[in-house]
């Protein structure tokens, strides 16, 4: 399969990925980061009326493809593309732009998938909160969906500009626990 292809795949591969983040945890992010600058996994009606980042990239503009700057929120999609989730490709794709100095910082909701290889190594090399109780996402339609089916973890990628695992920590204290 062509990079273009998996690309592709990663994008649209679940049945639905229009569920949005409550504002209060993109808020959390927005004030441990000063301001957002980019959602690379959006949508205009999510940018709009939750993230309000000063760009985004939805599905057509393939934020994979593209390179990431400032600081980034990043709700990525679920799903797989094969054998591989598509949250682990999403977050691997941040700590590239990160680690480059192309994204300053980024924070990065992802489910919480204890036990499975790309979330536990993650886990153990980036500071992440593991929000208590399940989230209550956003559907299109503006009312809140039934509960998440697995716990959220926040994942903090400081970079050279960032504020440091200890004001992620202060910030997000309210919300959950801490792997660090």
């Amino acid at each position: 399969m062509k990079q273009h292809d998996i690309l592709q795949d990663v994008l649209l591969s679940s049945e639905t990925n229009e569920w949005y983040t409550p504002p209060k945890y993109v808020d959390l992010a927005r004030v441990l980061m000063g301001h957002i600058d980019l959602d690379p996994a959006s949508c205009q009606f999510a940018n709009d009326n939750y993230v309000k980042a000063g760009k985004i990239y939805t599905v057509a503009d393939n934020g994979l493809k593209r390179n990431w700057h400032g600081n980034v929120w990043l709700n990525p999609p679920y799903g797989k593309t094969g054998n591989r989730s598509n949250q682990e490709i999403w977050a691997l794709k941040a700590i590239y732009e990160v680690k480059n100095g192309l994204a300053l910082q980024a924070v990065i909701l992802l489910k919480a998938a204890i036990g499975y290889n790309w979330f536990d190594r993650l886990a153990m090399q980036y500071p992440m909160c593991i929000k208590t109780g399940l989230i209550k996402f956003i559907k299109p339609d503006g009312t809140t969906g039934g509960k998440a089916k697995l716990g959220t973890a926040f994942m903090y990628l400081p970079g050279g500009y960032g504020y440091g695992q200890a004001e992620f920590r202060h910030v997000f204290k309210d919300i959950g626990w801490f792997n660090f």
